[in-house]
């Protein structure tokens, strides 16, 4: 007994685990998502430090994918981590995964709930996802530029632009309708909006629930808005073969390939079949 409280001892003092650090692991593995916890958003720089050069800025309440716990820092009155991230898809210059630093003071083990009163944050929310009408399968995607596109599935047309939450139940939309005949129109509206959950939204008195079509994610950038939205791991995975415009039934292989891009993207593959592949992905990479 003396021996292994001994060895224990041993090992605390060789390799010692702050309160800080340890919130980063699980079964001695790095884990794998956390989540922004600002309601101010969070900085991602080049190396580990104030001094560090911006690269880009995380939204409230966005899952990440840790690489590498770094060092201490004791930030705005927070004694906490650097911790290096997988940059999210939508940032990268290209299709190759590109990383930076943050301070692990704002990050959460848990997602951070939507304050629905703050125009910041429901304008996080209809970023986080795709959004399908519930009736048809008319979509409005939001991107982290601030551009919006709306449009009908499989057909021409649709309407592209600027969008702004003015305040938690008003969406201001300036943008350009067109359709197939290269009709084309600019046009400025506010339509209500109101927030009923997470998985839910009204505009203009029309229900979206949330909406990705993986038969078009090699000729669009739908899926890397989608993947950084209100998830876990698992539901994503199955969520995203659930259904399509066409009645489209994804081979094995077609699924193979959008799990090979999800996992690129750092979604977590736990209790998944491609658990092993995303493991085998990661191995390699997280220090």
């Amino acid at each position: 007994m003396k021996k292994n409280i001994l060895l224990i001892l041993t090992v605390l003092f060789l390799f010692p685990l702050s309160a800080e650090t340890s919130k980063y692991y699980k079964n001695n593995s790095l884990k794998n998502t956390m989540y922004v916890n600002s309601p101010e958003g969070l900085k991602v720089r080049d190396n580990p430090s104030l001094s560090g050069k911006r690269i880009c800025g995380l939204v409230n309440a966005l899952p990440v994918k840790i690489v590498e716990v770094g060092k201490e820092a004791k930030i705005d009155g927070i004694k906490d981590n650097w911790i290096k991230i997988l940059i999210p898809a939508y940032e990268w210059k290209g299709d190759e995964p590109e990383y930076g630093w943050v301070f692990g003071g704002y990050l959460s083990e848990k997602k951070v709930k939507y304050d629905l009163k703050s125009p910041v944050d429901v304008q996080n929310l209809l970023m986080s996802k795709i959004w399908r009408d519930e009736n048809s399968y008319f979509i409005k995607w939001f991107s982290h530029d601030g551009t919006f596109a709306f449009q009908k599935l499989a057909a021409g047309g649709g309407n592209t632009g600027q969008f702004t939450v003015k305040n938690s139940s008003t969406l201001v939309i300036k943008g350009r309708f067109y359709d197939e005949y290269e009709t084309s129109e600019e046009y400025t509206v506010s339509y209500s909006l109101k927030v009923i959950d997470e998985n839910k939204i009204q505009i203009d008195g029309k229900t979206y629930v949330p909406y990705i079509d993986a038969m078009t994610f090699p000729l669009s950038s739908e899926i890397k808005n989608f993947v950084y939205g209100d998830y876990s791991g698992q539901s994503i995975y199955e969520f995203i073969f659930l259904e399509n415009p066409y009645d489209h039934v994804y081979t094995e292989e077609e699924k193979d390939k959008v799990a090979d891009i999800l996992i690129k993207y750092g979604v977590d593959a736990s209790g998944t079949p491609y658990d092993k592949k995303y493991d085998a992905y990661w191995s390699s990479i997280i220090k």
